[in-house]
């Protein structure tokens, strides 16, 4: 993690905001079901298994800068701040509302039922195996 990216968050964070690190991925499920948008601030990063925890569960994804293979952009799961945080703060307030949120999940839910099935994720494998 960038420490002065991770420095403002910890001093600027609102009260309605919860920064939850090192979590065992079980314990995951609760946090999704509850959240109103995924904030990413990752500068790279391959695709986040997070990402796909956040199309499951419907919540739309904020992300500095990360959009692998630009999903976010193309299927509309959330919005890329292009590694700026102003921008990063406004895609997380205008993914917070329920209006929003309403938007986004199915798009979210369909991104993830199409591309990662555990039946898709098996094909995609054998013919990169053949």
């Amino acid at each position: 993690k960038d420490p002065a990216i991770f420095q403002a968050i910890h001093c600027q964070k609102p009260s309605n905001v919860k920064i939850v690190e090192h979590l065992p991925f079980d314990a995951c499920e609760r946090l999704f079901e509850e959240a109103s948008v995924l904030v990413n601030t990752s500068r790279f990063e391959g695709f986040p298994n997070t990402f796909l925890q956040s199309a499951c569960h419907g919540v739309p994804i904020a992300s500095l800068g990360v959009n692998p293979d630009q999903i976010l952009t193309r299927y509309g799961l959330g919005l890329v701040a292009d590694h700026s945080m102003p921008r990063l703060t406004l895609a997380v307030q205008q993914l917070s509302t329920r209006e929003h949120r309403e938007l986004y999940a199915p798009r979210l839910q369909a991104y993830a039922r199409e591309f990662h099935t555990p039946s898709q994720v098996a094909q995609t494998f054998i013919q990169a195996l053949r």
